[in-house]
């Protein structure tokens, strides 16, 4: 019933083993193993072309960025850091921070925000499509190398950084930054941000993370010094 047609022929398809036979079927098995890693190399692929189209659209956002990061993503300035081969998981985390950091909506203390008086006017409004497209751009780029080689032994505070920043500054987690050759002078500010978010509630925060702020409480003006100094002298490539 209900599998026969009127005719009365059964409409149900016969055991796979009936059309091939079982040597067929003992032939083709083998083939079958190939189909889970032929699906990830597909998926694969195809994140590739996507985070490819997004770099390709972010290339043309980017001029609103290069007054102050660099056409490339290598900052002239001091305090403004290189974006150049920065992990992009970690750039599109940020611009997200600084995003909802001026959101009348999200809450006041978010466990990851950022404020600062250029980017509070520069991200608002900003699309996730836009910003995954500035990351894959500037991640794309050559990093910055450092104008000299900085000093070459790990200082003893650093070994508290190496496990999610890389002993040579180049991290292994898509959202941790990569800090060889970056600016010194930017990273002694966010050194100084993260250590100073822990302060009063009438203190302002310009960076808040609980990791960072945790690791960054008993530094001394002169150990984020001789942080900033050792991995703005690695090099990033």
């Amino acid at each position: 019933m209900g599998s026969r047609t009127p005719a009365g022929r059964d409409c149900r398809a016969p055991a796979t083993a009936s059309i091939v036979g079982r040597e067929g079927m003992d032939a083709v098995k083998p083939h079958f193993a190939l189909i889970p890693p032929m699906a990830a190399a597909l998926l694969a692929a195809s994140a590739a072309l996507g985070i490819a189209a997004d770099a390709g659209k972010g290339s043309a956002k980017a001029a609103l960025c290069a007054p102050c990061h660099g056409a490339a993503g290598v900052s002239r300035y001091a305090e403004i850091p290189h974006l150049a081969g920065q992990q992009r998981d970690y750039l599109i985390a940020e611009m997200k921070s600084f995003r909802r950091a001026t959101d009348p909506q999200a809450p006041t203390r978010h466990w990851n925000r950022r404020r600062d008086r250029i980017m509070d006017h520069q991200l608002p409004g900003i699309s996730d499509d836009d910003i995954e497209s500035l990351a894959a751009h500037f991640a794309g780029q050559s990093c910055a190398l450092p104008a000299s080689l900085g000093e070459q032994t790990l200082p003893g505070l650093a070994r508290r950084c190496i496990s999610c920043h890389g002993e040579d500054g180049r991290s292994a987690i898509a959202t941790v930054p990569h800090l060889a050759g970056q600016q010194p002078r930017y990273l002694e500010n966010q050194l100084r941000a993260f250590r100073d978010s822990r302060g009063s509630d009438d203190q302002p925060r310009t960076r808040i993370d609980p990791i960072m702020g945790h690791q960054t409480v008993m530094l001394g003006d002169a150990d984020i010094a001789a942080l900033a100094a050792y991995f703005s002298g690695r090099r990033c490539r």
